[in-house]
């Protein structure tokens, strides 16, 4: 945490934040974004946002399908919205399904991050022309250090 804080680099807290009290930590922890997942915290998910923001903190509003994602950006379209790649409900990843969603609020949400499912520069580049804004790496990247490279040529809007 320290490290990317010295370099003035945004740091997601990302867990399976349920509660204030996780979101006071994230702030203590001197995170500047916090993951909150709208399948998981459905009807509180505006009061931790709130929350959050009132603490300085930028939420990251993760969906993993259509319906949701609409219902997130018609809620606030300021919103940076991050777009599950994988189903939540069986675990499945698919790009294809990504490239669903940001058709459906490409255009309507302040920033879109695609998550999960990025194995590559060709993957990354598809969901940038498709809409998204950045991209959330995490286990490619472990299995490929060299590919932090590669992506940070991806030309993301």
């Amino acid at each position: 945490m320290k490290v990317a804080l010295t370099y003035g680099k945004p740091v997601l807290y990302k867990d399976f934040v349920i509660s204030k009290e996780q979101v006071r930590e994230a702030r203590e922890l001197g995170v500047s974004s916090v993951l909150l997942i709208k399948r998981l915290l459905g009807d509180s998910l505006w009061e931790l946002a709130d929350y959050a923001m009132s603490l300085g903190l930028e939420p990251l509003i993760e969906v993993d399908n259509e319906e949701d994602a609409v219902e997130v950006v018609n809620t606030n379209p300021n919103v940076m919205l991050g777009i599950n790649s994988r189903d939540l409900g069986n675990l499945s990843v698919s790009l294809d399904r990504a490239v669903s969603i940001i058709r459906a609020v490409r255009g309507k949400a302040g920033i879109i991050i695609a998550e999960s499912g990025v194995k590559g520069i060709d993957d990354a580049s598809r969901l940038a022309r498709e809409g998204a804004n950045a991209v959330l790496v995490g286990t490619a990247l472990m299995r490929n250090m060299e590919l932090a490279r590669g992506l940070s040529s991806v030309a993301i809007k």
